[in-house]
């Protein structure tokens, strides 16, 4: 695969393509996000198989959505935490306070931070490599 000019990975991304991200960050699907982008379809699909800017792009986006969420995910966990000291130290028998506490401290250490690519030489180089 040639490797795309300097030029190309430079262009900042399209209005249609910003609003594909937004579409696909949100959990829709590519065929869903050409539909929100009012992109021709098969546009989602191609961008992510041969626009390393998209590619980056979107990887960009998605971390900051997860990080986002971890640091929400980090106040909670505190908070669990107090509930279950509190459990402790008083000897109460709240179940669904336990439950509720045990399955946020057990979501955060659950997820695992989206990798990938986030600048577009970056996204060009994975999709070389799966040529390959």
């Amino acid at each position: 695969m040639a490797r795309k000019s300097t030029a190309l990975i430079d262009l900042p991304l399209t209005p249609q393509q910003e609003a594909a991200i937004a579409a696909l960050v949100a959990g829709k699907t590519p065929s869903e996000a050409d539909a929100a982008a009012q992109a021709v379809a098969g546009s989602t699909a191609a961008w992510l198989d041969k626009d390393p800017r998209f590619v980056a792009a979107l990887n960009r986006r998605r971390q900051e959505l997860w990080d986002a969420h971890a640091q929400r995910l980090a106040a909670l966990r505190g908070k669990a935490l107090d509930v279950l000291e509190n459990m402790l130290d008083t000897s109460a028998d709240p179940n669904a306070l336990l439950k509720a506490a045990g399955m946020i401290v057990k979501a955060a250490g659950a997820q695992e931070r989206p990798t990938g690519p986030t600048t577009p030489a970056g996204a060009e180089r994975e999709q070389t490599l799966r040529l390959w």
